[in-house]
């Protein structure tokens, strides 16, 4: 009996060891790579660093790292990618993608949203007729409209941008016809389907992050600006600024095909190989999203309490549980200032404000263990 038992014993030591060494090489395998999004580095940060204790086991699609599956010790499965962390029900998401969609609601609810259409280019129209023509459908919205549109309702200058998208690509400032018939053949080279254009708004941009009832940070967007130093090009001073942004780990891109780069130069009498004067500064775009360099200061602690209110009922009103609300203020700290809504964003990257300091970096880090530690 007692042999029996022994046996017994070093046989439950042996699996024990089995699993142990097992367990052990599999997380020598959960590795991240320095391209790999926020989000993951922190999932697996939180998960070695043994403060997730509801999950079981984390599987990372190893090549980009943007496609992650998360088991639960429950049962529960969670599946994310990129910054589409899955919290959002999906109808939700697919409206705010849409620009136009959510202008419309958002108006619907009785907020203010920049003045502003959507419009169909060439080959959407195609597109759309071959199903609508039956019903001799002819409401559509067409670029041949734009011009007399923006002179009749908005005027100059004023934004045009996709339909859908984020990062801020294809989002031009027009200042006049030229710039119009310049972005539009832009747009149609690469194959985008509808375009917004909206008024200008003068205001200072700020995005708002809610998590159901909470505001998780608040930060103002600037434009990215270039300062001379009487050597320098325009070119090797935004050269100087990618490699800025590649040494913090912020996932700012600055294109130099972007033809807004190209009509800012044009607009200011400028060329890709002027050399800027001392001390002169010099605004590279005329958008402030961070993914295009834009400058952050963070208002969390700063950002009056009805604004907070505002924005976590404006995610609730769309049926987002997650959010980015993208507002334009005279002033956001006082509740009396003026304010339009530009975008929602139901998968707000948040990369390019975590890299801004350690004390914002720290915030997403318990933002995203609080996301990750829930058990659906």
């Amino acid at each position: 009996m007692k042999m029996w038992l022994e046996e017994i014993k070093q046989e439950k030591s042996h699996i024990l060891e089995i699993n142990t060494i097992q367990m052990r090489n599999w997380l020598m395998t959960l590795t991240v790579k320095p391209h790999y999004s926020l989000v993951t580095r922190i999932l697996v940060d939180l998960f070695l660093n043994g403060e997730l204790p509801t999950i079981q086991d984390i599987t990372i699609e190893p090549q980009y790292g943007y496609a992650v599956r998360i088991a639960y010790k429950n049962g529960a499965v969670r599946l994310f990618k990129g910054s589409n962390i899955g919290i959002n029900p999906s109808g939700s998401q697919e409206i705010v993608k849409d620009k136009g969609y959510t202008k419309y609601f958002l108006e619907r609810l009785g907020y203010q949203t920049p003045p502003g259409k959507v419009f169909l280019l060439p080959q959407y129209v195609y597109e759309l007729d071959k199903s609508l023509v039956k019903y001799a459908f002819q409401g559509h919205n067409t670029i041949e409209q734009i011009a007399d549109y923006i002179t009749s309702a908005l005027d100059y200058p004023c934004f045009i941008k996709p339909n859908e998208g984020s990062r801020g690509k294809g989002v031009n400032k027009c200042w006049e016809r030229n710039d119009l018939e310049a972005i539009l053949a832009d747009y149609q080279a690469k194959h985008i389907e509808r375009i917004l254009v909206e008024q200008a708004v003068a205001w200072s941009e700020y995005r708002v992050v809610v998590l159901q009832d909470e505001m998780i940070a608040c930060y103002q967007r600037r434009p990215l600006s270039i300062e001379g130093n009487g050597t320098a090009t325009i070119k090797e001073l935004l050269q100087r600024a990618q490699r800025v942004f590649e040494s913090t780990q912020r996932t700012a891109l600055i294109d130099m095909d972007d033809i807004s780069i190209a009509q800012q130069l044009a607009r200011k009498h400028y060329q890709l190989e002027t050399i800027l004067p001392e001390g002169v500064s010099y605004p590279v775009y005329e958008v402030a999203n961070l993914s295009k360099g834009g400058v952050i200061e963070d208002y969390t602690e700063k950002i009056s309490p009805y604004w907070r209110a505002l924005c976590i009922t404006v995610a609730a009103q769309m049926g987002l549980a997650f959010c980015g609300v993208d507002i334009a203020c005279s002033n956001i700290e006082d509740a009396h200032a003026e304010y339009s809504i530009l975008e929602l964003n139901g998968s707000p990257g948040l990369d390019n404000y975590a890299a801004s300091g350690e004390k914002q970096y720290m915030r997403m880090r318990m933002f995203y263990k609080k996301i990750f530690e829930a058990v659906d």
